[in-house]
């Protein structure tokens, strides 16, 4: 039998997978664009997310210092004027003074700790949604990770399909005995 050259073992090859080998590297290099796509609209929009979160969390705490530095200097100024009032009614009056200074310290430190209060809830509800971003972002990740692995192992093996081309090239030369694949064990 005339033997097969390298170029016509070539051929043989592409006639019999080249179609197959196309269609799956095709398939993977969908796969790829796909993953890498959805994997970077994941990252954006939990950039986007983060951002606009950022961005209300410093609006209401500017929000609050604003509201809380105007209500301290109403406040201040009523307290101004209570003083210069109570002044102006006499010196008798100096024990509701004292005890209207230590009401609007009280007051004070309400506002203060309200406003502590407030700027820790709004920094916990952001922490909770940038743990819940993270969670959904580690959730696609997984699972496109998955649906890569599942392609992988559906692939064709690398060695069987040398050992099915080995034997074809044998059976083509003529160099395999077809006795001996009825002797092999399966």
């Amino acid at each position: 039998m005339e033997s097969i050259d390298g170029g016509n073992l070539d051929q043989v090859r592409d006639i019999l997978f080249g179609a197959q080998l196309r269609d799956f590297e095709q398939g993977l290099s969908r796969l790829d664009e796909r993953l890498t796509k959805e994997l970077n609209g994941l990252k954006q929009d939990a950039k986007n997310r983060t951002d606009s979160l950022e961005l209300y969390v410093k609006n209401e705490i500017q929000s609050l210092i604003d509201r809380s530095g105007a209500e301290q200097q109403e406040s201040k100024q009523a307290a101004a004027e209570l003083a210069k009032q109570i002044k102006e009614l006499g010196k008798e009056l100096k024990a509701d003074v004292a005890a209207l200074d230590k009401k609007l310290s009280k007051l004070d430190d309400k506002l203060t700790k309200s406003e502590r209060t407030t700027r820790q809830h709004i920094l916990d509800e952001a922490k909770s949604l940038r743990d819940s971003l993270v969670s959904k972002y580690e959730e696609q990740s997984n699972a496109l990770q998955r649906e890569a692995q599942q392609l992988r192992e559906a692939k064709v093996d690398r060695a069987a399909l040398s050992d099915l081309l080995k034997e074809m090239s044998l059976r083509i030369t003529g160099e395999l005995d077809l006795s001996d694949l009825d002797k092999k064990p399966k």
